[in-house]
């Protein structure tokens, strides 16, 4: 049962953070409930939750002091921020103190935290989902050899198996229940046990066949290609295997093997798939040594991950996706195999560049990375990938953010109130006084930067809004000219013909000839 703690100073959201885990139906506890970080720590210290959701901005003890006194105190407590869209400096801050998650207020959904709860328990090491376990299930045989394995089946009262083992990688499939049990019915001449996950392998499962004692090699093959062929039916996901394990071989090091293999179709193109779940031929010495360098791959990973999510949060925009770019291509050229955790890289990548759009005022950011992180999930290759990280990357909010971070913080400033309040800008002295600057100095600093006016960049850019509503709406253009800022229909008129040659009216119809 995972221990849950809810810390906000708002009893409103307290309360619908309280219904929404409870209708997740998932085997939690919540131990405790609390409005600011001084009762939530006393509270952490006499219950010790494995999962604490906190406000960023509470009295006494906000939650950037709570999370830096939790993570003193038990470091691999799961704490989960909760932000709005107004607490950007703020989530920036609590990166430091090694949050691990960031979740808007406005997206809490069973499903949303359905995915967090989840996720916290296997990192715990716990079930996500209360399902029986056969068992032949509940060992962990990943230290085992097979004559310890023949030992421990032989201790529990069950028939030793005469034949070899094989391992088997595949995705975690909650939705199908009790794997263990499913496989033990189905499978063609097997019996089947599944090794309990291990973080290093987070997001995936294996199990251990032995099949019928045989002289022939050959026939040992054709059963066990028998049982991976409805495996594969049974899961719907590619699988990887191992040669058999005997003697005094490990099963942890087959199945580095057997997990490397399923991995390193991801960065197979389609036309390389087309029968996955035929056995693989013996593993080139190559693919074990890469194996054995686990650990090198996992060490380079996390640190271009640091590296990016620093220059990201330091608003490098520029640095920070040539960094990217660097990272696709050592995973182009040296196929790390973890692939559940390159997913998660990126997701919160993409996490941090919304942390920081959302802070300068962007509209539609949250559905655009909301999109991005569903089509990395979904990605069934290298190929597809990259290039969803790609359009990301140049999709307008990203590309502006890259353009203007090499403008100084005044003229930053003015473009962000420039995309927000265009239609309501009427002099220059809008944003001077705000910027508490000389507008003299601002105009200079500002066509200095931009290459273009003040007053030239604010037109453009309500002109390119009318033009987008020309094109995709049915809007009067009388009321397109007022929306953009423009009160005169005819000297909307005037400016527009002077950028696109031709009035408004004539635009939309050239437009959908």
């Amino acid at each position: 049962m995972l221990k849950v703690m809810i810390v906000d100073d708002e009893l409103p959201i307290r309360e619908w953070i309280e219904y929404v885990i409870r209708e997740t139906g998932l085997p939690v506890e919540i131990v405790g409930i609390a409005a600011n970080g001084r009762d939530a720590l006393e509270c952490f210290r006499q219950h010790g939750p494995q999962l604490v959701f906190t406000d960023i901005k509470m009295p006494m003890m906000d939650g950037i002091e709570l999370l830096r006194q939790i993570k003193l105190v038990v470091p691999r407590t799961m704490v989960v921020m909760l932000t709005s869209h107004n607490d950007f400096e703020y989530a920036r801050d609590s990166l430091n103190y090694n949050a691990d998650q960031f979740i808007l207020k406005t997206e809490i959904t069973k499903e949303s935290l359905r995915e967090i709860i989840s996720g916290c328990m296997k990192k715990a090491g716990e079930q996500p989902v209360a399902v029986p376990v056969p068992k032949a299930a509940s060992g962990d045989f990943i230290r085992f050899t097979p004559g310890e394995l023949n030992q421990w089946i032989a201790q529990e009262g069950l028939a030793v198996p005469s034949g070899p083992y094989f391992i088997l990688t595949y995705e975690a499939a909650p939705e199908l229940g009790p794997l263990s049990v499913k496989l033990g019915e189905r499978c063609f001449e097997s019996f089947s046990l599944v090794i309990r996950e291990h973080e290093w392998k987070q997001g995936y499962h294996a199990a251990v066949f032995y099949l019928p004692a045989s002289s022939s090699r050959l026939y040992l093959y054709d059963v066990f290609e028998k049982v991976t062929g409805q495996m594969s039916n049974l899961l719907q996901r590619p699988i990887g295997t191992s040669g058999p394990v005997t003697g005094d071989l490990e099963f942890a090091e087959e199945l580095s093997v057997s997990l490397l293999l399923h991995n390193m179709r991801f960065y197979m193109e389609d036309d390389t798939k087309k029968n996955p779940l035929v056995p693989d031929p013996p593993v080139p010495p190559v693919y074990q040594a890469n194996a054995k360098a686990y650990h090198i791959w996992q060490d380079t990973l996390q640190k271009s991950f640091q590296e990016i999510i620093y220059e990201i949060s330091s608003q490098r925009f520029h640095e920070a996706q040539s960094k990217i770019k660097l990272l696709l291509s050592y995973l182009e050229t040296e196929h790390p195999p973890q692939i559940y955790q390159i997913r998660k890289i990126f997701r919160e990548i993409i996490n941090n560049y919304k942390l920081i759009a959302l802070g300068q005022g962007f509209a539609n950011t949250e559905k655009l990375c909301h999109a991005a992180i569903s089509k990395l999930k979904n990605a069934d290759n290298f190929r597809e990938f990259k290039e969803h990280i790609y359009s990301f990357l140049s999709g307008s909010t990203i590309s502006f953010l890259n353009t203007y971070s090499g403008y100084s913080d005044y003229v930053k400033t003015a473009i962000i109130r420039v995309r927000k309040d265009y239609a309501v800008i009427e002099k220059i002295s809008d944003i001077t006084d705000v910027l508490n600057i000389n507008q003299e100095y601002f105009c200079r600093l500002f066509k200095n930067e931009v290459g273009i006016s003040f007053n030239k960049y604010l037109t453009n850019y309500r002109l390119k809004i009318a033009e987008e509503l020309l094109k995709n709406t049915d809007r009067k253009v009388s009321d397109i000219a007022r929306q953009v800022g423009y009160q005169n229909l005819s000297y909307f008129s005037k400016i527009f013909k002077e950028k696109y040659d031709t009035n408004p009216y004539k635009y939309r119809a050239w437009d959908k000839e």
